[in-house]
């Protein structure tokens, strides 16, 4: 039985719709019910919840954890670090503990690619979290290393896709608010920002292929993302949106592309969606 925590949510209901799909068996944790998604099982509760963790542990047997639980605002964790570190930190402390008590071996972390510095981001590039939500994701990595657990750490990209719970521009563009734009003076080709957007479908997608990974492999890091780059100001334009330009955010790193070469060659995993799928997909839903 595979476990998804956070499996209500954006990402983590994606991953299980099509892990049931292919009949895996599954229980989802989280505080709250989705009922979009029909897992195997729900079980309400939180990771920060020891007596939850254990309670489910002993409950179900447990073959692997997909992790997807955490808090992901960006700005918020900015003005509300220590939940931020309560929450992602601990709560992962936590649920590997629980797991080795329970000794259940297998993890496949959600993490992200806001730890890396501008440009095309290998897994191999030094982290450089600027915030204390990529801080927080960086630390659960570390901690699931030297856990002694089989594990694949995936880094995100922006994910975008299918429903209002995307990246804030893409849901910007389906509610067909104006936007503001923050700095239009970096040195791009515009002058905004430019960033990567992988398709929740491709996300869910590259789950499977890490769940067969390891099956004969212990650890693994991986960028999931298109290795394409468009400008904050390009999307606005092809998706036809009003925008103003505001002041530059502190913590925005100007380019973030992934390099998916690792991912490609070792799980035999592509991106098969494009951004105009996604602002097709949003445009289409909006009406």
């Amino acid at each position: 039985m595979i476990l998804v925590t956070g499996g209500s949510g954006y990402i983590g209901s994606h991953i299980i719709n099509l892990l049931n799909s292919k009949r895996y068996k599954t229980v989802v944790l989280d505080i709250y019910k989705n009922e979009d998604i029909k897992p195997t099982i729900f079980y309400s509760g939180d990771i920060r919840n020891k007596t939850d963790l254990k309670n489910l542990f002993e409950s179900y047997k447990i073959d692997l954890v997909i992790h997807c639980a955490a808090k992901k605002d960006v700005s918020e964790s900015v003005l509300n670090p220590m939940d931020y570190y309560h929450t992602n930190v601990e709560g992962t402390r936590l649920l590997l503990e629980t797991m080795k008590e329970n000794n259940v071996d297998k993890i496949i972390f959600s993490s992200t690619a806001a730890m890396y510095n501008d440009g095309i981001a290998k897994e191999t590039d030094i982290p450089n979290p600027k915030t204390p939500y990529a801080s927080s994701k960086l630390t659960c990595e570390d901690m699931i290393r030297y856990s002694g657990l089989k594990y694949v750490i995936f880094r995100f990209f922006n994910v975008a896709g299918h429903d209002k719970k995307g990246v804030m521009l893409i849901q910007r563009i389906k509610q067909h608010e104006k936007i503001t734009i923050c700095g239009n003076d970096y040195d791009t080709r515009d002058g905004t920002c430019i960033r990567d957007y992988i398709h929740v479908e491709d996300i869910a997608n590259a789950h499977i292929k890490a769940i067969k990974y390891l099956e004969t492999n212990e650890k693994g890091l991986f960028n999931l993302g298109t290795n394409n780059g468009y400008t904050i100001k390009e999307i606005c334009d092809k998706a036809n949106i009003q925008y103003e330009i505001g002041k530059r955010r502190e913590s925005d790193v100007i380019i973030s592309i992934a390099d998916n070469t690792k991912a490609k060659e070792i799980l035999g995993w592509k991106p098969e969606k494009t951004l105009e799928d996604i602002l097709k997909e949003e445009q289409y839903d909006s009406k």
